[in-house]
């Protein structure tokens, strides 16, 4: 096989780009706020994500002892 067949490259550089990009600092401390629920009363909050999955497998360890 020919070298240049396999050195088929694409230039992407001319290529503008017109959509900003989202501040990504900005939205993963917003969605740390949100995990945490400071402003939440404790007896209040929702349980989801990690805080869920570890209470319903405490609750199924704990069947699984008994």
């Amino acid at each position: 096989m020919r070298v240049d067949k396999l050195n088929n490259r694409h230039n992407f550089e001319k290529i503008s780009t017109t959509n900003e990009l989202p501040n990504l600092l900005d939205l993963q401390v917003g969605s740390f706020h949100d995990f945490l629920q400071e402003k939440i009363n404790p007896k209040e909050r929702e349980m989801f994500g990690l805080h869920d999955h570890q209470v319903i497998y405490l609750f199924y360890m704990i069947l699984q002892k008994e």
